[in-house]
């Protein structure tokens, strides 16, 4: 995390209400790239074939398989067309109108790109490019910067986001633990002694009196 970008790997799974929980109805990947251009056609089509070995046991029709969408972050052009967001998909060569759902969605995404894409595209891809609280310009961003703050500067945190599976569960974690400092910093406020405040930290967050200590330990001013 010493380097001014983040390359952070993202895997996340979405299901539909009624789906089996043990097939999810699409699967999204993000990878920061930094291998040759020459290169990264085939790398993904290799990339593309591991994903889906571990995505469909051994007797279950080919119908569960998950529409898979790997994102590729790229400090180069990959295709030398000025765009921010290339998307591909298979086709059939001899008539493109042809719809040919393989389920399969590549995205090549160019930090430097121009063309395409959307303001809030560019903004995630320049903050990728250079992680920072002034490129932290939405709340989602700041978010992830507060989380990528707490992971350079703690050695514990690093260790323990490297654990999350996706997003969402990173942003939830943050938000309950920024909800904990809010908690602990009005309780403060309130002159409350300190056995006082691991009571209401207990009761507010159903925490065990050592979870409590804990927190209070941690963001006590």
């Amino acid at each position: 995390m010493d380097k001014r970008g983040i390359r952070m790997d993202i895997y996340a799974k979405e299901y539909s209400h009624s789906n089996d929980k043990n097939f999810p109805d699409r699967i999204y990947d993000i990878e920061p790239n930094n291998y040759g251009k020459g290169e990264l056609p085939r790398r993904s089509r290799f990339y593309q074939s591991l994903l889906d070995t571990k995505l469909l046991p051994t007797g279950m029709p080919f119908q569960k398989l998950p529409e898979v969408f790997t994102i590729w972050i790229l400090p180069y052009d990959p295709f030398d067309d000025d765009r921010m967001i290339y998307t591909v998909k298979n086709m059939v060569v001899e008539n493109q109108e042809i719809i040919y759902n393989d389920g399969i969605t590549k995205i090549f995404l160019f930090i430097n790109g121009n063309k395409g894409g959307s303001i809030e595209l560019k903004n995630m891809l320049l903050y990728f490019a250079n992680t920072n609280t002034a490129n932290a310009v939405d709340s989602e961003l700041s978010d992830l910067q507060q989380m990528v703050s707490a992971i350079k500067q703690d050695d514990r945190e690093r260790e323990r986001y490297m654990h999350f599976v996706t997003y969402e569960e990173m942003i939830s974690d943050a938000e309950v633990r920024g909800k904990i400092i809010g908690f602990i910093t009005c309780c403060q406020s309130l002159n409350l002694s300190h056995d006082e405040i691991l009571e209401r930290l207990m009761q507010q967050f159903s925490f065990t009196p050592q979870q409590a200590e804990d927190y209070l330990r941690e963001y006590q001013q």
